[in-house]
């Protein structure tokens, strides 16, 4: 807490150790034509129950009228809302409660209304719902039945996946080159020449060619033989 106008606040109520409360003040005026004050608080997160509890016994001990209202750096969620009616209704009805909170669409959160039920019932839900508007939770009660329940959930789910688009994935352009470097190394490592066309005479011409060739090659051996011999000759004669 940053605010020293709130320590003196909280500590003219009688609350001790006031920096357990992470508000501050925004504003606090003055109703025109009234002799009420206006405050304006900012809190950083939802409200602890404890907390709550402890500031709401002080509230009583202000001795003009005033009205409060509050600003929330973190906003509330289902689950502070949901922990906040657990412990509310305990400290109010000294029980558990007997029906249960579903999240709906947006801000709006379904009441399940139970198979057995008396007047009891829709006060409960009033009472709720105005202390969720004294502390600002911008939500929405709703009374649903259990049966129906289901449908509301599928209709939000068939919502979700309607607003769900998935894009096409992307290819970059190394991925293109890699891809066409690959192809040309499998099509070149898979290759294999076609086999010619070979007619009668081209197979002769070709085992002609081989004739000479192997020809060539033992008449260069027998040259170079001679060729030897002559020399050892020479020597001798020599």
């Amino acid at each position: 807490m940053k605010n020293v106008k709130m320590q003196r606040f909280l500590a003219s109520i009688g609350i001790e150790n006031s920096g357990r409360y992470d508000m501050d003040f925004v504003a606090v005026q003055r109703v025109v034509g009234s002799n009420s004050i206006h405050m304006i608080i900012r809190k950083d997160s939802p409200w602890d129950n404890d907390l709550l509890e402890e500031f709401k016994e002080h509230l009583a001990s202000i001795p003009y009228e005033y009205t409060l209202s509050f600003e929330y750096g973190l906003s509330p969620s289902f689950e502070d809302v949901d922990s906040l009616f657990q412990n509310w209704f305990f400290t109010s009805y000294h029980t558990l409660p007997f029906f249960q909170l579903m999240p709906g669409e947006g801000k709006t959160i379904f009441v399940l209304k139970p198979e057995v039920h008396d007047a009891s019932f829709q006060a409960i839900v009033d009472d709720f719902s105005s202390y969720l508007k004294f502390l600002c939770y911008p939500f929405k009660l709703e009374i649903t039945k259990e049966s129906i329940l289901p449908e509301k959930e599928n209709k939000l789910e068939k919502k979700e996946e309607t607003n769900e688009t998935t894009l096409p994935e992307e290819k970059s352009e190394d991925m293109y080159e890699n891809s066409s470097d690959s192809d040309e190394e499998d099509e070149e490592s898979d290759y294999e020449p076609p086999e010619p066309d070979i007619t009668e005479g081209d197979e002769k011409e070709r085992l002609e060619d081989l004739r000479k060739a192997e020809q060539e090659y033992l008449d260069s051996i027998k040259a170079e033989n001679e060729a030897r011999e002559h020399k050892k000759i020479y020597v001798k004669g020599d």
